[in-house]
């Protein structure tokens, strides 16, 4: 169902007209009004529709955690896990030897305390007190070589001990890393146990077109995490247990060019995100081709940053362009 809103007041800006907007919006929109306290809690979005105010409230900055690398307690190298040969071990270490995380064309700030591990070809970020990571953000870049194995290692710069995983016959572990060909997806803090139906069903088919969008744009940026929401109230739980109940990707291309060092779109109101949400469940029961599926699971960057606490800032983008961006509702798969 789609709606027209009119308005005319004093309060109102004349010839405004703004993009389509979610209904909860204009709930906001007549608090502020009416000149009442913004303390009704929504998954509406602050400010979005204060174009059309002739004097829209100040509105307080809110407190976000910065997010820089995490403690180092030694020098980057590759400590094996499982399926590592002597080669594969050398070439890792080769691997690690960069000075400084990949450039994103985003900056991701929390709501709680974390760090990023620098893989040099991903960022994983973690916390929460887990030996998970939270998320992984990665460049992929179609053409680029890469060699692809099954060995899972980690990197003594921030841990040294591999831990012990359970293996049952119901269960199969697999990395969320979306660049399932690299050396670098089976970071041992991405490897996680999954029901096979899961695999099947969800993340076998998101891979699949990720990957397809790879190779049609030639360059996209992924981050993938997991979410703590037992409840589902689409909010992230204060305590985060030991299995995710949700799994999240966020897929971020540009419209025209790339920036000469490929971080970000060349003329940032060409970036365009494309995200998702999927629960965690033992497999897919609703009998839905695949794209169908992926597109009743798309979200909205904010219903990402509500579900996992991480919040993204898009530097080369206006206050209101962001805000567009985060709000922005899927009907269709690229």
């Amino acid at each position: 169902m789609q709606t027209i809103f009119f308005a005319m007041g004093p309060s109102i800006k004349q010839g405004v007209v703004l993009p389509p907007v979610q209904t909860i919006q204009y709930l906001n929109l007549f608090i502020d009004l009416l000149g009442l306290p913004q303390n009704v809690p929504n998954n509406g979005t602050l400010g979005i529709m204060d174009e059309i105010l002739v004097h829209p409230p100040l509105r307080a900055p809110q407190f976000h955690f910065p997010i820089s690398e995490c403690l180092a307690i030694g020098a980057p190298a590759a400590v094996g896990c499982n399926s590592c040969s002597a080669e594969i071990m050398k070439q890792l270490d080769a691997d690690l030897k960069c000075t400084f995380p990949p450039n994103f064309p985003f900056q991701i700030s929390s709501t709680t305390p974390r760090c990023i591990q620098n893989y040099c070809e991903k960022s994983v970020i973690t916390g929460g007190g887990l030996e998970s990571a939270v998320a992984v953000a990665e460049r992929l870049v179609k053409g680029s070589t890469k060699s692809s194995s099954s060995c899972e290692f980690l990197n003594s710069k921030y841990i040294n001990l591999c831990g012990t995983h359970k293996d049952t016959s119901d269960y199969v572990r697999k990395s969320i890393s979306a660049d399932t060909q690299s050396g670098f997806a089976n970071i041992r803090s991405l490897v996680m146990p999954w029901k096979k139906g899961f695999v099947t069903d969800i993340l076998d088919p998101l891979n699949d077109y990720t990957h397809s969008l790879l190779e049609k744009f030639g360059h996209l940026v992924s981050i993938t995490g997991t979410a703590y929401d037992r409840n589902y109230d689409g909010i992230g739980d204060v305590e985060m247990r030991s299995t995710p109940s949700h799994i999240y990707r966020v897929l971020i291309t540009c419209n025209g060019a790339w920036s000469n060092d490929g971080a970000s779109c060349a003329k940032p109101s060409d970036t365009r995100v494309l995200s998702f949400i999927f629960p965690v469940m033992e497999k897919d029961s609703n009998c839905l081709p695949k794209d169908q599926l992926l597109l009743e699971y798309t979200a909205r960057l904010q219903d990402v940053e509500l579900i996992s606490g991480l919040v993204f800032q898009f530097p080369g983008l206006s206050h209101m362009e962001l805000l567009r961006l985060k709000t922005n509702v899927t009907t269709q798969l690229w």
